[in-house]
């Protein structure tokens, strides 16, 4: 499970050296996409109006179209960035092909040199699954091509749970002993 916190997110952020880049960023973190996806990802597709992104069939994994949320950070974000191209992430006036390069820099310059671009969609679904929103949700907007991989994250959740759990008992221990 990763859950990234805030500082966390503030400081990759604050690593992005280009437009580009944050856009990138930004998609992974509050949408949940896959690295694939998010390259291939044009403004026909960001319905702004509508609050959501309609990933088609031939740029997911599973083949299938999804839709995908647009939650208020991102959606004022993407209302606000110029349209370079008539892809989202766009670098020069052109589709962005690979990120790695890039990635590789951010995360050396924010200090967070063990995360994977996959995390940030990891840290999306977690963050779905611990606010309590049903696994057939999250399935759709993910785009797990079962159930189970997304009941992974809820057993993940489950863990979470216990820890926090875990710590609040600590934590009243010590304050009755006090």
């Amino acid at each position: 499970m990763v859950l990234l916190n805030e500082f966390q997110i503030k400081s990759l952020l604050d690593s992005c050296n280009h437009v580009h880049q944050r856009t990138f960023i930004m998609l992974a973190i509050y949408t949940g996409m896959r690295h694939t996806e998010i390259l291939s990802l044009k403004w026909d597709d960001v319905f702004l109006e509508k609050k959501l992104i309609k990933l088609r069939a031939k740029t997911t994994k599973a083949k299938r179209t999804r839709i995908v949320p647009l939650i208020p950070i991102l959606l004022k974000y993407l209302t606000f960035i110029k349209q370079e191209c008539d892809h989202v992430v766009c670098y020069l006036g052109r589709k962005l092909v690979i990120f790695r390069k890039s990635w590789s820099t951010i995360t050396k310059k924010a200090g967070l040199t063990h995360l994977r671009i996959h995390d940030l969609r990891h840290h999306f679904i977690t963050l779905l699954t611990t606010s309590g929103v049903p696994n057939r949700i999250i399935q759709e907007i993910a785009g797990h091509g079962n159930l189970a991989m997304t009941e992974r994250y809820s057993n993940l959740s489950v863990d979470h749970i216990e820890e926090v759990a875990g710590e609040i008992s600590n934590k009243l221990k010590l304050d009755i002993l006090k």
